[in-house]
């Protein structure tokens, strides 16, 4: 039989991850089109809303029937004060006054003094029989319970921008409330003209408790300034202030430089430390050595040596040769000479060395002590200072206080001299009823024009607040943009769900062949396209392309691929990698075996494994091979990339389908061995989270990820997608206009 030849895969460097956008604003939720999400669900909404405006209309007649809202309204007109023409008042003096007056007016209509003469009121029993009846027992009204229960029912508010006050009541009955706003009108006319005399003595009390609290607050910061001021003066605190300032700047700049003196010490000491640990020993330099030389005991020994010399020339001119023993002992004690100086300058450069040692940390524990002396005197001025600046600012302050509790007792003598001026006028002559209650004939609420759109909004809000967060919840991959969210993620293409189209027969995986004007072999052809450009860009043949799921449709998609691409009059060869589930035999209606199984366990050639695909001039096979055969550890091993380099010399390019990734390794394996890799996830099946993982997985593998197919796109209501598919069928079709509607279109919502 013939061996499949043996030869070394090429080794194409991996090329570095495509660059993605980061995620989107919203994290990984996916962004919403409110334009499409609306058209998406617009019966919903219109049925939501429909079914809402019913509630309402219901809800309103039963809300009539069972518990409407009559109100009576009494409302007071606020007149302003009486001015003495003597005293001048200012406009915001004048309108702070009003404002206040009203407020306190306002407050005063529901406050309990008033409720509670409602309730103790003989006249409620008569004026709001119904109302009373669940607090009468025994024949006496419970003035508690009623009390709490007015001022559920009685309110009052201030008309913006206006000089009125409503007063209003709210129940059940129109009877009943105008009896209520009657008696509580006529409980707050009698309680503001009982309460005008106690209010004003109360008001000249706290006052005149006001005017004696700030004139003590005055002496007593009267008291402590005085004692500051004679313990030392204003102005000798500034020249003391000063002359503080210049002794700091003076102490400061001393500092730094000692500072700077025992940082170039250390500098030297620690250079003198680093020379004496160092292994080579201590360097010495010229001036140390010229000073070492100037020893006395190597000057002494130096001399000797010259009287030796003296000796040792008288010798030669008597005719002393160096054999003669007197010879050799005068050069025997020049040579010893010679060693003591030697020895004498190291010892005398060891000994002056350490001497400078010594020498430098002195200085330096000296100017420490100058450094932690002028650092204290320095904290010392620093702390007189700044208590020095604080008694300063502390006289100042009391100043200001004084100034301003002045200003405090003059306002509030002028409100007193002011509050005696209108004493005896009558609060009550201020307010005056610019409208009376009267017996409400129809009902506040409900309101069948409030109710109606109430409903309409409340039910579509709700349906709309849950279409919005299902949208943004829901993780499966809908369309292309959705792989968009997903960092360095790149989407190759689309393919669109066969049902979009009626021209697609029944076996998809041939639609390129069977129906090459559909919207689905378009979509091929783009694939094909930027397939091609990318393989062709990177010098790559081999790809794998790997489906997430099963039924991802990456059997159909590399099928239509591998056609379209023949198509081109390019060299394709596919193969048949899934050994779980093999299906390009049957699609292609060629034989099983001998495969890829036979070739990978060295039973067949590459020549006797390839089949050409009838009815394609340039597209060859390779299936899947005998199932006792397939060996799944094979796909990755080293069989598989000499398989490779050898249909890659033959072939332009070589298109792998292997089993989805989430049941099997398979195509991971394959992926080490190929140049490039394609995930292909349906549309509606997988999810953003399992795409980011088989994405990184296959950054990881030796073969360049190209991008992810989006395969079984559908069209949303309103999108795009559809539009696209109409428009492409009416080109293709002949007769039909382009925007004419065509009856019968599969998956139409």
């Amino acid at each position: 039989m013939t061996t499949m030849p043996m030869s070394t895969p090429q080794t194409v460097p991996a090329a570095r991850p495509p660059a993605g956008g980061p995620p989107g604003p919203m994290g990984n939720m996916t962004p919403l089109d409110p334009v499409k999400l609306a058209k998406k669900y617009m019966w919903l909404l219109i049925i939501a809303a429909v079914v809402g405006g019913a509630l309402g209309t219901a809800a309103h007649f039963i809300l009539l029937k069972v518990h409407p809202t009559y109100v009576s309204e009494v409302i007071f007109e606020i007149k302003p004060p009486e001015m003495d023409p003597s005293v001048l008042w200012s406009d915001k003096g004048r309108a702070d006054e009003f404002d206040r007056f009203m407020a306190t007016q306002q407050a005063r209509m529901v406050s309990v003094q008033v409720l509670e003469k409602v309730a103790a009121n003989p006249m409620l029993v008569a004026e709001a029989p119904n109302w009373t009846k669940p607090f009468v027992k025994g024949g006496q009204v419970n003035t508690i319970e009623a009390t709490e229960e007015l001022a559920k029912v009685i309110s009052a508010r201030a008309l913006s921008g206006t000089s009125y006050i409503k007063l209003t009541a709210k129940w059940t009955n129109p009877v009943d409330v105008t009896g209520l706003a009657k008696l509580t009108r006529e409980a707050y006319q009698r309680d503001i003209i009982s309460s005008t005399n106690i209010i004003a003595n109360q008001q000249r009390d706290a006052i005149n408790a006001t005017i004696q609290k700030l004139g003590q607050e005055i002496a007593d910061l009267n008291t402590r300034r005085e004692r500051l001021l004679r313990e030392q003066t204003v102005d000798s605190l500034d020249d003391k202030a000063t002359s503080l300032g210049q002794q700091q700047t003076l102490v400061l700049n001393q500092l730094s430089v000692v500072n700077q003196t025992m940082t170039a010490l250390n500098t030297s000491l620690a250079q003198m430390e680093q020379m004496r640990s160092a292994e080579t020993g201590i360097t010495y330099s010229d001036t140390q050595r010229a000073a070492a030389n100037q020893d006395a005991i190597v000057m002494g020994l130096r001399q000797q040596l010259k009287s030796m010399e003296v000796e040792m020339q008288q010798l030669r001119q008597q005719g002393i040769q160096p054999t003669h023993r007197e010879y050799k002992r005068l050069q025997a004690r020049i040579d010893s000479i010679n060693q003591q100086v030697a020895s004498s300058i190291e010892e005398a450069l060891a000994r002056n060395f350490d001497a400078e040692y010594d020498g430098l940390k002195r200085q330096i524990q000296s100017y420490q002590a100058q450094n932690a002396k002028l650092s204290s005197e320095a904290e010392s001025l620093r702390v007189q200072l700044a208590d020095l600046m604080k008694t300063i600012t502390e006289i100042e302050d009391i100043q200001r206080q004084v100034n301003e509790l002045i200003s405090a007792r003059q306002e509030a003598q002028g409100s007193l001299n002011s509050l005696n001026e209108q004493a005896g006028r009558d609060t009550a002559g201020r307010v005056a009823i610019f409208s009376s209650e009267r017996k409400p004939n129809q009902p506040s609420f409900p309101k069948i024009y409030i109710m109606i759109p109430a409903g309409v909004v409340m039910l579509a809000g709700l349906v709309g607040g849950v279409v919005v967060l299902r949208e943004l919840l829901d993780q499966r991959v809908k369309g292309p943009s959705d792989i968009t969210l997903l960092p360095r993620a790149r989407v190759l293409g689309m393919v669109s769900s066969a049902e979009e189209d009626p021209s697609v027969g029944e076996r998809v995986g041939m639609v390129f062949r069977d129906a090459p004007s559909s919207v689905l072999a378009e979509h091929f052809r783009q694939l094909r396209t930027v397939v091609v450009k990318h393989m062709h860009r990177h010098g790559h043949k081999s790809l794998v392309v790997l489906g997430g799921m099963p039924g991802s449709g990456s059997t159909t998609v590399v099928t239509n691929l591998a056609m379209a691409c023949a198509s081109t009059d390019l060299r394709v060869l596919l193969i048949d990698g899934n050994f779980r589930r093999p299906a390009l035999h049957r699609l292609l209606k060629v034989t099983e075996a001998p495969g890829l199984a036979d070739a990978l366990a060295g039973l067949a050639g590459v020549d006797e494994v390839i089949q050409h695909v009838p009815g394609e001039a340039k597209l060859d096979l390779i299936t899947v091979g005998s199932s006792e055969h397939r060996v799944y550890e094979r796909l990755g091993a080293h069989q598989m990339g000499e398989l490779l380099s050898a249909v890659k010399e033959r072939y332009d390019l070589v298109l792998i389908d292997v089993a989805p990734a989430l049941v099997s390794g398979d195509g991971m394996a394959i992926a080490n061995r190929a140049d490039a890799s394609m995930l292909v996830v349906r549309a509606l099946g997988e999810t953003r989270g399992m795409v980011a993982r088989l994405r990184n997985e296959l950054d990881d593998c030796r073969a360049e990820l190209l991008g992810v197919l989006v395969n079984a796109v559908r069209s949303a209501a309103g999108g795009y997608m559809r539009q696209n598919i109409r428009v492409s069928r009416a080109y293709h079709t002949p007769g039909m206009k382009v925007g004419q509607s065509v009856d019968h279109e599969p998956g139409k919502d």
